[in-house]
């Protein structure tokens, strides 16, 4: 797959955030169909993966470059966290964490044992589960050659 088309991919994410937000403002869009986002959004993930091994992309490139935007998200709402002891605000701030916010629900669902004592840990959360469905996805597609 095309670098930059895997770029493009690690947007959808950040899309779907956007949609949730809006739905979340303006319709209530809260419980189950939140959490059933975050189930779509992992198959996504896995699909996006599994396509990622067509091509000559390297399947540690593949993993950064569908996870591109993912991996700045996350770096923004760690330094701003660490640094000014806050999330991130204005646009780059709602960027950073609509990105995540399809996965949140299901991953403080996932947390049974309330071992994610903040909202940070859950975001690394979500973001651990997207990589990994992106590398099972990509494990598939290499088996399927």
């Amino acid at each position: 797959m095309k670098k930059q088309t895997l770029i493009l991919l690690s947007t959808i994410p950040l899309v779907l955030g956007f949609i949730l937000e809006f739905l979340m403002k303006n319709l209530n869009f809260f419980g189950i169909g939140f959490n059933l986002m975050g189930i779509i959004l992992l198959f996504i993930v896995f699909a996006i993966g599994k396509k990622s091994v067509e091509g000559s992309t390297k399947a540690l490139e593949a993993i950064l470059l569908g996870n591109f935007l993912g991996f700045v998200s996350l770096a923004i709402i760690l330094v701003s966290v660490l640094l000014k002891g806050q999330y991130p605000t204005g646009l780059i701030g709602r960027i950073a964490q609509n990105y995540f916010l399809p996965l949140i629900g299901l991953t403080a669902r996932l947390d049974v044992f309330n071992m994610f004592k903040s909202v940070t840990a859950i975001i690394a959360v979500s973001f651990a589960l997207m990589l990994i469905f992106f590398h099972l996805g990509q494990r598939k597609g290499i088996h399927l050659k």
